[in-house]
């Protein structure tokens, strides 16, 4: 499809409609299930308190959602929701999981890098099939402005780091050859 018209090739011959179908069809059939099923993880309360939660996909409501594994009265003390429409970005760094919405983040913690490779991936195609049209335009729009915002901070963060070694000469360079590893420091004389 092109973005806002739709496809006229009655989804039999456009690779591009072919690709789309095979792809909702790998999320329902293979992906799906276990972010139903759901998963344990650490993430933070608004104390910064670390919490065990339960994290799963709600496929009917389109939500991500994480339960504390503490109950009170049969009841999680500390729970969460976000719609997947919302999420702008979803990272995996090592065994953290960010999810970044347009006003807040969240970060879950699962028990390897592979769970949260999986997550990554399935909340990720959860935002393409289980979004509306109109959210994943927001998605895009959102993603820009958040990939501005953080190209913009690595600019001034290394212009910052560049005006405090300006006037260092080659005293700092050398301090800074003296600490890299012999292996590194040989390689760069060689």
């Amino acid at each position: 499809t092109v973005v806002g018209v739709p496809c006229c090739c009655w989804r039999s011959a456009c690779a591009a409609c072919t690709l789309e179908i095979a792809e909702n069809a790998e999320f329902h059939r293979d992906v799906c299930p276990n972010l139903v099923n759901g998963s344990s993880a650490m993430t933070k309360d608004a104390g910064n308190k670390v919490i065990p939660v339960w994290v799963s996909l709600d496929k009917k409501k389109a939500t991500m959602t994480w339960a504390s594994l503490e109950q009170r009265a049969n009841k999680p003390v500390f729970q969460g929701c976000t719609r997947v429409g919302a999420v702008v970005q979803v990272r995996a760094a090592g065994a953290d999981l960010t999810l970044t919405m347009e006003k807040d983040a969240r970060t879950l913690t699962f028990a390897d890098s592979q769970e949260a490779e999986y997550w990554r991936k399935g909340v990720h195609m959860a935002t393409d099939v289980l979004s509306s049209d109109k959210e994943r335009k927001a998605r895009r729009k959102a993603l820009q402005q958040l990939r501005t915002t953080e190209l913009a901070e690595r600019k001034q963060n290394a212009e910052e780091r560049k005006a405090k070694f300006a006037d260092a000469g080659m005293r700092y360079t050398a301090e800074a050859m003296s600490k890299l590893p012999a292996t590194v420091v040989g390689k760069a004389a060689a």
